[in-house]
């Protein structure tokens, strides 16, 4: 920048405030000196604090407007802050709320049926989350489990979550056929969606036959866990997302696996494996599957409740703090 343009450039407020206190300075420095050397001062001691008065007013006014400016900027930011404050509070208050409502829609209690033991823990990110689970007793010896996962986080993946609750409540028709479920679940929600996505999975627990027949669109492999033969059971079936248009029908596909007495179905969001410890974004660094699949096996003997308890200690282990990164939905259910 030329001299000329840094010549002509308007001091700032904050500028023009040290001027006066450095003006002021140097009138007092000034008047102390004729004070201190009056004996050696040959000049008209009148004029000198004449002047040195007027120039003490002329501070004096501009001291004044820089703290009237002042007291005005400051009355603005209170009003400003106090208004932020108001909408913090009406913001913390709706997710409080919304919060309340997700709750609402996470079954209210465990199924009650005959040889099996389920247990689920359910945790958003933030005060919501897009994370989703819920079962639906048919009859007497079948329980429909639904899980899914809405891309992103907050209100408006919650928002989503409540739509697929609302869907799934009303579809009486298709609860003990996954496909044909998960295909009208789609249907339903696609328009609604926008820029929205999510992975589902929607299964058929059958205890008398103690078998699961499950439908998937786009959710990561799942699990079961057989504690006899120390193993774990990677269980998985083609399907595509659900959202952006409508995938051809024909990509969606059932499966059926066998769960043996002492096993255990394990269900969850991809909030439990793509978990990084403090070497992030390094491939083995990450939770995983892997992980999971460890700590279950470790833990094989323990009881639903008390094993999901042992994932969540183990991943707050791994990633060394007791915060999750994403919304997390897991659930256990023990065929006896």
């Amino acid at each position: 920048m030329s001299d000329s343009v840094m010549e002509n450039k308007r001091p700032d407020k904050k500028d023009r405030a040290l001027d006066l206190f450095e003006e002021e300075e140097n009138i007092s420095d000034r008047a102390s000196w004729i004070r201190k050397n009056i004996k050696e001062f040959d000049g008209d001691i009148s004029e000198e604090y004449k002047k040195l008065a007027k120039k003490y007013r002329k501070l004096l006014k501009e001291t004044k407007k820089i703290v009237k400016l002042s007291d005005q900027l400051q009355n603005k930011l209170n009003l400003a802050y106090n208004e932020l404050d108001k909408k913090d509070k009406i913001i913390t208050k709706d997710l409080k709320m919304a919060k309340k409502i997700q709750e609402r829609l996470l079954p209210k209690q465990l199924p009650k049926v005959q040889s099996c033991n389920f247990a689920s823990f359910y945790l958003p990110m933030d005060e919501v989350g897009g994370d989703f689970f819920d079962y639906i007793e048919i009859d007497e010896n079948n329980v429909g489990i639904f899980l899914s996962d809405v891309s992103g986080h907050g209100v408006s993946a919650a928002f989503i979550t409540s739509m697929i609750k609302t869907y799934i409540t009303v579809d009486k028709e298709n609860l003990l056929e996954p496909k044909k479920f998960i295909l009208n679940l789609r249907n339903n929600i696609l328009p609604l969606l926008i820029d929205k996505h999510f992975t589902g999975l929607y299964g058929v627990l059958n205890t008398k036959e103690k078998t699961f027949n499950f439908c998937n669109a786009g959710h990561d492999d799942q699990i079961v866990l057989k504690p006899a033969k120390n193993e774990i059971e990677k269980i998985f079936v083609k399907g595509s997302i659900i959202g952006y248009f409508a995938f051809p029908d024909d990509l969606y596909h059932e499966k059926t696996v066998r769960i043996e007495p002492g096993e255990r179905l394990v269900l969850f969001t991809d909030g439990v494996t793509e978990i990084f410890n403090s070497e992030k974004k390094i491939k083995q660094n990450q939770y995983s599957i892997k992980g999971l699949s460890m700590c279950l096996l470790e833990n094989s003997n323990k009881p639903p409740q008390e094993l999901i308890q042992c994932v969540l200690d183990d991943i707050k282990k791994f990633q060394n703090k007791d915060t999750f990164s994403d919304d997390i939905a897991l659930l256990v259910i023990e065929m006896e």
